[in-house]
């Protein structure tokens, strides 16, 4: 009787094993895949930030070019809290030191003068976003 439970309680075990990991699987490919879209939208839109022309665009224009990558970067959080291997320490950081950056800035400033602290800020973004983006690799 020993002989035929065995196998059984062994060929149950993978059935088991196989099921929960299929389970796990296509959740797990579609929580990364759904951080990495919304990585491309926010790496798009803080992109968008910084070929911004001082000679044309003005204050309003920043801070419309800010709102959209905030939309883009709330949808970056919300999926990274869908992904358990998403750390997004490094980025929120970088983030919300660019963000300051453009929301301090008087609404008279010469946008040649704040491109370049606006620039440096964008480069920490794209430095913090690289690395995340890589680390999950994202396509």
């Amino acid at each position: 009787m020993i002989s035929t439970f065995a196998p059984r309680l062994v060929v149950g075990a993978i059935a088991v094993a196989l099921v929960v990991g299929c389970n796990q699987s296509p959740d797990q490919s579609t929580a990364e895949q759904a951080l990495c879209d919304s990585l491309a939208m926010f790496g798009d839109s803080v992109t968008a930030i910084a070929d911004l022309s001082p000679d044309t665009a003005s204050v309003d224009d920043l801070n419309t070019a800010r709102d959209t990558a905030q939309e883009a970067w709330d949808q970056v959080k919300t999926d990274a809290g869908n992904q358990s291997q998403a750390d997004d320490a490094a980025l929120e950081t970088a983030w919300n030191g660019l963000t300051d950056a453009i929301t301090g800035l008087p609404a008279d400033v010469v946008m040649a003068d704040a491109m370049a602290t606006i620039q440096s800020a964008v480069d920490d973004v794209q430095t913090a976003f690289g690395a995340m983006h890589d680390g999950l690799n994202c396509p």
